[in-house]
């Protein structure tokens, strides 16, 4: 009765807003205007204002500078993408959307704008459009990592393991030691059932980047897996070494403790999750199958009540269970 869950490692990739003048062409050096020629009140400036305040994570303030050029070049694709930036961050997707739409629209070949679009439109749940944009951003530029990424973890959400390994393997040929994009084609090889590969990306992904937590908790499901029980112990305590809070390696970390016959190591291991996480199911789950193994039907029936209560999907399982540990109360 064992619940093992592989982590998907989605973490969303911007582009950051490039200085807006090194979209142009360059000048003649001797033509260049200094810093100081930048005219108050001018597209320029309004750029170059907008630029800093976005560095100082100044968005709203950021956003107003850039609407101030946009109302001078409403046009500029610079102005519109940056803008769009600045309200992605601040995790207003549809308005940022819309900005990088515009930009497309006057560069249809304007390839950080159709990588954002995709993502926008993925964090808005629209991940099937998503994937047209990120499609076309990846064609436009297929020596660059970021769309490939984010391809691959939109495939991995819908299990199409087979799209997942292709766009990871592009986004490495173009980006090799990207941990996360080895996560992902490990994440791929292991649900179509090629441990032995998800375990060469996990531990690829481990040693670019020592403090990918998911690289260790994915390597140790792989070697679980397969029966290789001491490295699958060793590498959810590496990722929780990395980071304690990591409620997955803690819940499997008691599951395997309590199949060695480490009963009081697993069930302080659980409560101590449980208290950190008490909406999530699993642990009361995994709680009730030590309190029963110790024959404590009480106990037993308590947190597999409760893990009902919070899952009724444990339901068809675990009534009958109920009834049968408590007498029929």
């Amino acid at each position: 009765m064992n619940i093992k869950i592989i982590f998907l490692a989605v973490l969303l990739f911007m582009i950051s807003a490039n200085d807006w003048s090194n979209s142009f062409a360059a000048p003649p050096e001797a033509d260049k205007p200094a810093a100081a020629e930048i005219k108050p009140g001018s597209f320029e400036f309004y750029m170059k204002s907008g630029l800093d305040l976005f560095s100082k994570e100044k968005y709203n303030e950021s956003i107003a500078e850039y609407e101030k050029a946009l109302k001078l070049r409403p046009n500029d694709v610079d102005a519109l993408y940056n803008t769009g930036l600045a309200f992605q961050y601040k995790k207003e997707n549809a308005r940022a959307l819309e900005l990088y739409l515009k930009a497309v629209a006057a560069e249809p070949r304007h390839y950080a704008s159709k990588l954002n679009a995709g993502i926008a439109l993925d964090d808005m749940g629209r991940a099937d459009e998503a994937l047209l944009y990120l499609q076309q951003a990846a064609a436009l530029e297929p020596g660059r990592f970021e769309a490939y990424y984010n391809l691959s973890n939109i495939y991995l959400a819908q299990k199409k393991y087979a799209e997942t390994i292709d766009v990871c393997k592009r986004g490495l040929s173009a980006h090799p030691v990207h941990d996360r994009l080895h996560n992902n084609l490990g994440n791929a090889y292991f649900n179509t059932g090629n441990a032995a590969e998800a375990i060469k990306c996990a531990l690829t992904a481990a040693a670019i980047n020592p403090k990918n937590e998911t690289a260790f908790f994915n390597l140790a499901t792989y070697y679980e897996s397969v029966k290789d029980v001491k490295s699958a112990l060793e590498n959810y305590n590496k990722a929780l070494e990395i980071n304690p809070a990591h409620y997955d390696a803690s819940l499997n970390l008691a599951i395997m403790e309590a199949e060695a016959g480490k009963l009081a190591i697993a069930e302080a291991r659980l409560i101590k999750i449980r208290t950190a996480k008490p909406s999530d199911a699993r642990a009361y789950y995994n709680l009730g199958i030590i309190y029963d193994m110790k024959g404590d039907k009480a106990l037993a029936v308590k947190e597999f009540r409760a893990a009902v209560e919070r899952d009724p999907s444990y339901a068809a399982e675990l009534d009958p269970y109920i009834q049968k540990l408590s007498g029929g109360r």
